[in-house]
């Protein structure tokens, strides 16, 4: 393939960020946007959360993920489930988990967003 200054090469430099459910190959995070996969194990999810700000957009690559969306108080609203090459958008403020519902394989997910910032990453805490 023939280099300019649009081809960033091969995508084998990337970071792995663990998790308690899995880990995420970042491979990039700008002001503009961001993209990763996020590896979901068997039996896993993320944690309830929201961003105030990131829109985020699901593709899954491998196996099956249920998708939970939350209301305000974290009371389960509704759930989407989605297969291999199924995609799914989350708008900020919206509170929501991601959980590995295959049988035998890590969830395999790609996640393109606007920026990942650490200040954006609300938990929700049942007081």
């Amino acid at each position: 393939m023939m280099k300019n200054k649009w081809y960033t090469g091969y995508l084998d430099n990337f970071d792995i960020v663990n998790k308690s459910w899995g880990f995420e190959k970042i491979f990039i995070n700008t002001d503009l946007y961001c993209v990763k996969e996020l590896n979901i194990y068997e039996n896993c999810s993320t944690s309830k959360h929201y961003h105030k700000v990131k829109h985020e957009t699901f593709y899954v690559i491998q196996g099956v993920a249920n998708i939970s969306l939350y209301t305000e108080s974290g009371s389960l609203k509704e759930t989407y489930t989605l297969n291999e090459r199924e995609s799914f958008c989350i708008q900020p403020n919206t509170m929501h988990l991601i959980e590995n519902v295959s049988f035998g394989k890590t969830l395999i997910l790609l996640e393109s967003s606007t920026e990942d910032k650490q200040s954006d990453n609300i938990r929700f805490k049942h007081v």
